[in-house]
């Protein structure tokens, strides 16, 4: 290192300085060039620190994105050409990292030391485009040593769940590794180079290099590849990040099509007035949800008149304007005396060509739903693959009560659990003799779910076949079949 550099890194400390008890808002804003549109994401990441002892932070971290997009006039033109399959024949939102959804303000909990390491991370808030974890996003990797340039590698994997209405994403694990089980991992790593540009009044300007790339090819280049450049201003008084802006530059390769995506990453973190600004605005928010929620709910518990019923019902044989008119019974949470007309006109939708419909259907008939619905409604349990209609369905079918959706539900309780389970217990003492056989299933947890089912419909029926179980020294089926007597009264 050159001596002008030596002395001015003497005099560089960099190192995180989080205050207890104090929070931290960043502004983020995202901005990608898709081949067909233009994709904003805008929001906020708040750290509110819970402790800082010994150089270590204890972070609690809240925060979320909103997507925006505006197409692109002759998106035809747009769209790279030269393949008869794959990409080029999807529709280019579906490109991985384009469609975003993220649960909102959901709490994490990182713990950093004050260089930036990541000790532990409950929780991940994956952001799209390839952008990591929106918790870590302002906690970059600090020299240990007094340094103006430093070099950082990364083992990683970019993680892409199968698409699903709220998942079309795909993301990379964070620098702690922990993760759920994906659909498709791919392996590989992300070296980031930083380097010192300058100092002024306390802020610390800092140049960031950085390049990901996964393991797997595809045509001899790199089937996922990200290089960024940018600048990041550290904050010496406060110990913080201040602002940044990095330039990405995504690459996809896949089905012999390359397609590069431009994308621009920005946050700032707010200054006091602005933080309190911010949280009175967020004041504001609640009350207006409060009150809209409110009168949501009176508008709900008041009845159809018979001129809205007869719109209602012609406009659901209407193409161009069904799907407002399902939404329209959704928001009502009591039937009222229109109950059978609604749940008639409903029956034709169950099986209608679009899965949207049918799954708004069925959504709609958790409220309406009579016997008349139960065929259709068991059909879309046994044959559909959709996995949220046939959720929905099962849904109806445990408010109406009825010994076919049971049996039909019971035929989905190995393999759809979750929901198959509480749609019995919706039903009650009907669902008893589809659940009784489950009881002999050589899975232990298939036998444990059984019983905490009957633990909620169960009659005297049901006690020979769990005192049998609950003899078992040990076991969660033993367990939950002495739960489930217990709450069943004797004969």
């Amino acid at each position: 290192m050159p001596a002008a550099d030596k002395k001015a890194a003497a005099k560089l400390d960099l190192r995180y300085a989080w205050q207890p008890n104090q929070d931290y808002q960043y502004e983020v804003s995202v901005d990608a060039e898709l081949p067909d549109r233009k994709l904003t994401y805008k929001g906020f990441s708040t750290y509110r620190v819970r402790s800082a002892e010994n150089g270590q932070f204890v972070l609690l971290h809240k925060g979320s994105l909103q997507q925006h997009e505006v197409m692109k006039p002759q998106e035809r033109a747009a769209m790279p050409r030269g393949s008869s399959r794959g990409l080029a024949h999807r529709p280019p939102h579906h490109l991985p990292g384009s469609h975003y959804a993220m649960p909102r303000f959901a709490d994490h909990e990182v713990t950093i030391d004050q260089h930036g390491k990541i000790l532990k991370l409950s929780g991940t808030t994956a952001m799209p485009l390839l952008l990591g974890d929106l918790a870590l996003l302002v906690i970059e990797p600090l020299p240990e040593k007094r340094e103006r340039q430093w070099q950082v590698n990364y083992g990683l994997t970019v993680v892409e769940k199968k698409k699903t209405p709220a998942n079309q994403f795909p993301r990379r694990l964070s620098r702690s590794g922990a993760e759920e089980a994906p659909a498709t991992q791919r392996p590989g790593g992300e070296s980031m180079t930083y380097r010192v540009k300058g100092t002024a009044g306390g802020m610390v300007t800092i140049l960031k290099q950085s390049h990901l790339k996964t393991a797997d090819e595809t045509d001899g280049a790199a089937s996922r590849e990200q290089e960024g450049v940018g600048e990041l201003v550290f904050d010496q008084k406060r110990g913080v990040m201040a602002k940044a802006e990095i330039k990405f530059v995504n690459m996809f390769n896949q089905d012999n099509i390359a397609i590069k995506v431009p994308v621009v990453m920005q946050y700032r973190l707010l200054d006091e007035e602005e933080l309190a600004r911010s949280a009175e605005e967020g004041k504001e928010r609640l009350a207006k949800l409060a009150e809209e929620r409110a009168q949501a709910d009176e508008e709900s518990a008041q009845p159809f008149s018979d001129d809205e019923v007869r719109e209602i019902v012609a406009a659901l044989k209407n193409a161009k304007s069904r799907r407002d008119a399902v939404q329209k019974l959704t928001k009502k949470k009591q039937p009222d005396e229109h109950q059978e007309q609604i749940a008639r006109a409903l029956n034709p939708l169950l099986a209608d060509r679009d899965d949207g419909i049918k799954q708004a259907a069925a959504e709609a008939l958790k409220t309406w739903g009579t016997e008349l619905n139960v065929p259709g409604l068991v059909k879309l349990v046994v044959e559909q693959d959709n996995v949220f209609i046939r959720a929905r369905a099962m849904e109806a079918l445990g408010q109406l009560k009825d010994k076919r959706g049971a049996e039909a539900v019971a035929l989905l309780f190995v393999t759809s659990r979750g929901d198959a389970r509480k749609s019995l217990e919706q039903m009650g003492s009907v669902a008893e003799p589809y659940v009784l056989p489950f009881l002999d299933n050589p899975d232990e947890g298939v036998r444990s779910d059984a019983c905490r089912v009957l633990a909620a419909i169960g009659t005297s029926k049901s006690r020979a076949k769990l005192e049998k179980i609950a003899l078992k020294p040990r076991g969660s089926d033993a367990q939950a079949a002495r739960e489930a007597l217990a709450k069943i009264e004797s004969p």
